[in-house]
């Protein structure tokens, strides 16, 4: 008989199998771990056959304030079946999309799961991208500004969701955490290291003072690029709103969607999914 059910930590040996057929497999053991300690967690659903697991939906919970509201996102990240059950597939999905109270993102689906997802009300990101080298711009070299690398600097001089975000994110690698001091305020920053077919890129998931961070991008890209060893950075439009970015390359990523009630893309983070957790070392344009 056919059932789903939540998949819980003691789940993880018994997904592992429905996954050898994958050439790059997904890291089950960090989509099986409570990163936030968030009660209620759960890390997907697993689909049953009498006591045989045959599919397997990973999800990553998270809670974030936005507008001064608490809001629970569920990003959802590896759907896999084994072969015979792949029209039961949906039923995997349905089961995460009909949970209440959450906002939904998907940030890998297939060209199926996407269909599926957009005849559900999910919405497409905005798939336009920037790519930037990381050479300082001249005209951003002498000013006055501070700049501060340091984790337990960055801790003393953030507040509010800003060190929330930073506390979160502190233990994970590939990551660069930074604060551009100046006269006209600061701005915190997130980029995580991405590499594809061997070339390393920094990629911006989370930007404070956005109006602060485009002023001194000359400068910004060069610092985040040495820290992360990477060759340019990627900035999604998606982030910087109405902004224009000067001196980028421009390309349109493979869709992204998300279902939010009353928010907009610019709201959505990445940071809280498998963007950060899982995609670091093989996924650029993800």
């Amino acid at each position: 008989m056919i059932k789903i059910k939540k998949a819980n930590k003691d789940d993880h040996a018994l997904v592992v199998p429905l996954l050898k057929h994958f050439a790059n497999p997904p890291a089950l053991e960090t989509i099986f771990t409570n990163h936030w300690g968030l009660e209620d967690n759960f890390f997907g659903y697993i689909l049953t056959d009498d006591d045989r697991v045959v599919g397997f939906i990973g999800t990553i919970f998270s809670e974030t304030v936005i507008a001064g509201d608490v809001r629970r996102f569920c990003n959802i990240t590896t759907i896999v079946t084994d072969e015979e059950y792949r029209d039961k597939g949906a039923y995997l999905l349905m089961s995460v999309v009909g949970q209440e109270g959450c906002s939904f993102t998907n940030f890998t689906p297939t060209p199926s799961v996407r269909a599926m997802l957009l005849s559900l009300g999910f919405k497409e990101f905005n798939s336009l991208a920037h790519i930037f080298p990381p050479f300082p711009a001249i005209t951003t070299l002498f000013a006055k500004r501070k700049w501060v690398f340091d984790h337990d600097q960055i801790k003393k001089s953030l507040t509010g969701n800003d060190l929330k975000i930073f506390e979160d994110h502190v233990k994970f690698p590939n990551c660069c955490h930074g604060v551009l001091q100046t006269h006209e305020g600061s701005c915190y920053f997130l980029a995580n290291r991405v590499d594809k077919k061997g070339l390393p890129f920094a990629k911006i998931h989370y930007i404070s003072n956005i109006d602060l961070f485009l002023h001194h991008l000359g400068m910004i890209r060069f610092k985040i690029c040495l820290k992360l060893g990477s060759v340019a950075l990627q900035l999604n439009q998606h982030l910087l709103g109405d902004n224009n970015p000067p001196w980028s390359m421009s390309f349109n990523m493979p869709s992204k969607l998300y279902k939010a009630e009353g928010l907009n893309e610019e709201q959505i983070t990445t940071l809280y999914s498998e963007e950060l957790l899982l995609l670091s070392k093989n996924h650029l344009f993800g």
